[in-house]
């Protein structure tokens, strides 16, 4: 994609007016224009394009045809648009509840090691520690070792 600025291509042009694109961006900016008047007896192509703009705008239904083409084209955008918006939505919304799952595990995590080393800390056996808290004594030893660190 390319973005023009047409005052800056309007500026140019009155520093360049036999450069044929700033003469197309005149053209864009104001067919109608004086300074397009004496771009077509330049430019044969703007003049060609001049015609056909004129004659599309005569007829009707070439004018409903262009219409309906840009409605069309809009309405594309417009769906891009909203599948792009529903799917940063739901990504965001996904990782919320995966972040909020994640915190929970860690919280529970973090709570059972505190539990752990206080029964540990009361001078509770290892083993019953481990019966407890349902894990093996040897996982049980490593958090109290933890503590140490």
């Amino acid at each position: 994609m390319h973005i023009i600025s047409l005052p800056e291509a309007i500026k140019e042009y009155d520093k360049n007016k036999d450069d044929k694109v700033l003469q197309w961006m005149m053209f864009l900016n104001d067919p109608g224009s004086v300074e397009v008047a004496e771009i077509m007896k330049k430019n044969k192509a703007i003049k060609e394009a001049n015609k056909k703009l004129y004659e599309i705008s005569q007829d009707e239904a070439l004018r409903r045809q262009a219409l309906n083409e840009e409605i069309a084209r809009m309405d594309e955008e417009q769906r891009m648009y909203d599948a792009i918006h529903k799917g940063l939505k739901e990504g965001r919304e996904e990782g919320k509840a995966e972040g909020i799952k994640q915190g929970r595990a860690e919280g529970k995590a973090e709570g059972k090691a505190e539990m752990i080393k206080q029964l540990f800390s009361i001078k509770m056996d290892v083993k019953q520690i481990a019966k407890v808290a349902n894990m093996t004594e040897e996982e049980v030893r490593q958090i109290v070792n933890e503590k140490n660190k």
